[in-house]
């Protein structure tokens, strides 16, 4: 117990600074700063679906004053029965492809979208590891999903490397880029 106690506030502090550091780069701050301008200036009102980031995504975003102005909220749903529950991913998609696919991340997307009452939604799903399930999947392989309609949808393959952590925030991170890549494409 008493050793649990010391990891738990260790690794918290750990945490606590590598997302200080993280929000002192100015790269990450501006990404921020622009897809809140691109939202803003064009109107469009953002959810979020995370699996393998488990909430980052909408905790960086939530980071920048004003963003309640474009963004609608987040729905962690790592589990599939949250998937299929709160997101409405149809239970055949997960058994045919597993929560870590393309098609499982369109869904998620779509039910973000729809849920989220947006205009536009993101979903992240992946392995952030150490070990893979499905096992035929490696660890750090990431599908994201931009859903701007019911059929306009696009979808990112990634594949990161590191430990959990920096699967994690790569996840996080990709997302966000991606999604400023594709609203710029729509909007150009």
């Amino acid at each position: 117990m008493f050793y649990q106690k010391i990891f738990d506030e260790t690794y918290s502090l750990c945490y606590i600074k590598s997302m200080k550091k993280l929000f002192t780069n100015q790269n990450i701050y501006k990404k921020l700063r622009m897809l809140g301008d691109i939202l803003k200036e064009k109107n469009l009102h953002l959810a979020i679906a995370e699996s393998c980031t488990g909430g980052l995504v909408g905790y960086f975003i939530t980071e920048i004053p004003g963003s309640s102005e474009y963004f609608n909220g987040s729905f962690v749903a790592y589990s599939n029965i949250l998937k299929k529950r709160i997101l409405k991913v149809p239970k055949t998609l997960l058994k045919k492809y597993s929560a870590v696919s393309k098609e499982v991340s369109i869904a998620m997307a779509k039910g973000a979208k729809k849920i989220g009452k947006a205009d536009i939604s993101i979903a992240i799903t992946g392995i952030a590891g150490p070990l893979s399930i499905p096992q035929d999947k490696p660890v750090g392989l990431v599908y994201i999903a931009v859903c701007f309609t019911k059929h306009h949808i696009k979808v990112e393959e990634f594949h990161f490397e590191g430990d959990r952590s920096t699967i994690k925030m790569k996840s996080a991170i990709a997302a966000i880029d991606y999604l400023i890549k594709e609203l710029k494409t729509k909007i150009n």
